[in-house]
């Protein structure tokens, strides 16, 4: 009936065995501890995740932009010195000679050659032995990482000339500044930075070094010098990205463009390098987000020309590109290992009851029939039993809601035969 169905108040009727609503086994409670452990165990697996930082969700764009940044051309950033070596024995550095060769660098973009006369109109660096104002302890582990003989055979920055004043600064005086690198080469108001490979002149040496302390060697020393199958080393510090790196995703290692030097040739090279930008979401439980800016080298374009540009040697373009690289990594919040626990914690749920259906089913149904009609023996599952359940159930006193039955008491239920169709 309708009613029957609606009607919520009447009293459940429950089976209990040993005192328990459920069948209990031995094979049920080794599945629930196996069940425990692989979630304590993926418990503590996810946890390091989150307080380890492993394992970032990252994707890359890369995208245009008018202002490419601000990168000082020093120790911290963009490090740089220049080595000479045999062209047969390229691992062997030689000494750099500073009296044959003069290195100058500049970030405003000047026509005019740079001889003595109009070089003092303008700021320029002059590069000479590296030192240890030139040379930071970072640095230092990396250079020694490439076997260079010592620093005083690589030329770095160490004089900044002020038009203003008039006058040179060494690296360790309170004028000095550095070059940079700023807004990319796409922006009209963008800085580069070019470095050029001219000869001394006898009045640039009186002027730096005082005058007939160092004598300028001449062209002909200058070229059996070159005929030596020299070359010229570019050497700086390039940066990769590990987005796996979660403290330190900027890689540093030294990257060498390396050049033939020649006495009729002029050689000039574009070193492109990329803006980069490291997003990291490290939150634990709200969002936090921070950013890291560098640089990557991308590709360096060589170009050779037949008639030589009065004394320059070799020219370095340091260009800064408008294509900024992004790199966005997440890392997991609380809530993200909450969710992949109660995932797996669902997932063993289901699987452990599974199997443990599989063993107790059969047993749970064969246990409760020996208790509830321990007296019923068919001798053969074809024949059909004298007693049906129907008729054991109308002798079941109605008004008990519960019934409790124990594995050593039989109960003790009365039975009556109704040879009458059941109702």
């Amino acid at each position: 009936m309708f009613l029957e169905k609606i009607d919520f108040l009447s009293p459940e009727i429950t089976l209990y065995h040993n005192g328990n609503k459920s069948h209990s086994s031995w094979i049920s409670g080794i599945i629930f501890l196996i069940q425990v452990f692989v979630l304590i165990f993926c418990g503590i697996y996810y946890s390091l995740d989150l307080i380890k930082h492993r394992e970032p969700k990252s994707y890359y764009f890369s995208r245009f932009v008018e202002n490419a940044g601000f990168f000082p051309v020093n120790c911290s950033s963009l490090f740089h010195f220049i080595s000479i070596s045999f062209r047969n024995v390229t691992t062997r550095e030689e000494d750099f000679d500073f009296l044959s060769f003069r290195i100058i660098g500049i970030d405003t973009y000047f026509k005019e050659y740079l001889d003595d006369k109009n070089i003092k109109s303008i700021d320029h660096w002059l590069y000479g032995k590296c030192d240890n104002y030139s040379v930071t302890k970072l640095m230092s582990t990396l250079i020694t990482s490439k076997n260079f003989k010592s620093y005083e055979n690589l030329a770095c920055v160490t004089e900044f000339y002020d038009s203003k004043l008039g006058k040179y600064f060494h690296i360790n005086e309170d004028n000095f500044r550095w070059p940079n690198l700023s807004l990319g080469v796409a922006n009209p108001k963008g800085n580069y930075y070019s470095v050029f490979i001219d000869k001394y002149s006898q009045e640039s040496l009186d002027e730096l070094f005082g005058k007939g302390k160092y004598k300028c060697k001449n062209d002909k020393e200058i070229k059996y010098f070159l005929d030596g199958y020299h070359l010229f080393h570019f050497n700086f510090i390039n940066q990769d990205i590990d987005v796996l790196n979660y403290k330190e995703p900027n890689k540093k290692y030294i990257y060498t463009i390396e050049n033939t030097i020649d006495q009729d040739n002029l050689s000039v090279n574009h070193i492109n390098l990329n803006p980069v930008t490291i997003i990291t979401h490290d939150g634990i439980v709200l969002e936090n987000s921070k950013e890291a800016k560098s640089y990557t080298f991308e590709r360096n374009d060589e170009f050779t020309y037949n008639d030589k540009y009065n004394d320059i040697y070799m020219i370095y373009n340091l260009w800064l590109k408008n294509r900024l690289i992004c790199y966005d990594r997440t890392y997991k919040k609380i809530q993200d290992v909450i969710s992949e626990i109660g995932g797996v914690a669902q997932a063993i749920t289901y699987i452990a009851a599974f199997l443990n259906s599989l063993f107790n089913q059969y047993k749970t149904v064969s246990n409760v029939e020996k208790i509830i009609f321990p007296y019923l023996k068919f001798e053969n599952f074809n024949k059909k039993p004298d007693i049906k359940i129907k008729d054991i159930s109308k002798g079941i006193n109605k008004r008990e809601s519960k019934t409790n039955f124990n594995n050593n008491i039989n109960p003790n239920i009365p039975l009556t035969e109704n040879k009458s169709p059941p109702n």
